[in-house]
């Protein structure tokens, strides 16, 4: 083989390894759809909810991951071997999620630390504002229109909170680069880092036309969904297969496998996913399921005040609605923990369960399967569709009920076999 072909060769595998390295790097993986990332723990001295969302950029996905994960690998090695008779150090990380009508992607995570160790919850927010076309990440200071117009603006709402001094020295275009912000339908919010002893950073909300934005359109006439009416024997056992946590990107699945045998389930989802699964909801609402409130984003519920649980609950039941056009009459507390002070706040059916598969937790959807077969009439079966294993289970177990003659029914359709049952005795 000649020099020059030798040297040919080479040139070939090393341009072939750099295009390689851009598509995995900067390309968007068509194959990959928007979806969330889901860890939920529930540990002898620890809860974990993290929730985040995963793009189709894989150099977005990358940085967002490093981030969370630094969060999670530090929250355990400093509390999983902690244990307080005060209860148990909980790590909730939550998300929203926006694509401008120019295609910019928003996502700003929101992570919450709190432990008897601390004296106050640590609260850290973080923002990613990302150009697909340039495959890089914008400044507020890309899109401001008018810097003068608009950093005045922000001065003069400085001024009002913390009076004269601060912040008048600051605002140039490297102070404007280095502020983390956030994009909605409507507004861009810029979190101003804490200043004189502030616990959280002050926020501030703009318009979109100080910006190179435009509104994005509203959609209307969301179609209203009910639940289809399955027919039911109450003279005939019955049993109630519900999940939590979800929807997820093994959803769908679960969805064709329940539609293979005519069965029919409650999905306990959470507020903070109902976005990126739309569609994935309508289809349950058409196959006959039940959607139920599962919170927002799957804060320790109990531990809550009145007002941070009805927020949880109604952010969930609002976005439920306006996608849907559909209202959950049922509600699942996060980690099964209910007390009277929930009892008291939500109105709304409070389903539990009576038969734990602990699908979170058994790798083997064999074990998964036998755990969730040993029922009784009018049990509730809980499992999540945020493990690919339950949809293996459930493979197992769904035949071997209905063999049995078993009727799968939804909570809500559990408690109309109840009161006809009573009523008829």
């Amino acid at each position: 083989m000649s020099k020059r072909l030798k040297i040919t060769i080479i040139n070939l595998i090393f341009i072939s390894c750099l295009i390689s390295i851009y598509f995995f790097v900067y390309v968007p993986n068509k194959k990959t759809n928007d979806r969330v990332i889901t860890i939920i723990q529930n540990k002898k001295s620890t809860i974990v909810a993290i929730n985040y969302p995963h793009t189709p950029y894989q150099i977005l996905n990358k940085d967002i991951k490093k981030y969370v994960n630094d969060i999670y690998d530090d929250f355990k090695e400093e509390y999983d071997s902690f244990i307080s008779l005060k209860g148990k150090s909980e790590l909730n990380i939550d998300y929203t999620y926006y694509v401008s009508e120019e295609g910019y992607i928003s996502i700003t995570l929101y992570t919450y630390i709190d432990s008897s160790l601390m004296n106050h919850p640590i609260k850290e927010i973080k923002t990613f504002v990302f150009d697909p076309q340039k495959k890089s990440y914008l400044t507020l200071q890309d899109l401001i229109k008018e810097k003068k117009k608009t950093t005045d603006e922000i001065l003069e709402i400085l001024r009002k909170k913390y009076g004269e001094g601060g912040y008048q020295n600051l605002l140039t275009s490297e102070y404007l680069k280095s502020l983390s912000y956030s994009i909605d339908h409507e507004k861009v919010c810029i979190f101003i880092p804490s200043y004189q002893n502030q616990e959280n950073p002050y926020l501030i909300y703009l318009p979109l036309n100080h910006f190179h934005l435009n509104k994005k359109k509203e959609i209307k006439n969301i179609p209203v969904y009910s639940i289809k009416q399955n027919v039911i024997d109450p003279k005939k056992k019955v049993v109630a297969l519900t999940f939590d946590d979800g929807p997820s990107k093994y959803t769908k699945k679960i969805l064709k496998l329940l539609r293979k045998y005519h069965v029919t389930a409650t999905f306990f989802v959470l507020g903070n996913k109902v976005t990126m699964y739309e569609n994935t909801l309508k289809e349950m609402l058409q196959d006959g399921h039940e959607i139920g409130n599962h919170s927002y984003n799957h804060k320790l519920m109990s531990t809550l005040t009145e007002k941070e649980i009805m927020n949880q609950i109604q952010q969930t039941q609002s976005i439920i609605k306006e996608k849907l056009g559909y209202t959950p009459t049922s509600m699942r507390p996060t980690y099964g923990s209910v007390n009277q002070k929930i009892r008291n706040i939500v109105n709304m059916n409070i389903v539990l369960w009576n038969v734990d598969t602990l699908d979170w937790k058994l790798k083997d959807p064999k074990r998964i399967a036998q755990r969730g077969m040993k029922v009784k009439d009018g049990d509730i079966i809980l499992m999540h569709d945020s493990k690919a294993r339950t949809e293996k289970a459930l493979s197992i177990m769904i035949p071997k009920l209905l063999k049995e003659n078993y009727q799968f029914v939804t909570v809500g359709e559990l408690e109309e076999v109840k009161m006809l049952r009573e009523k008829f005795e």
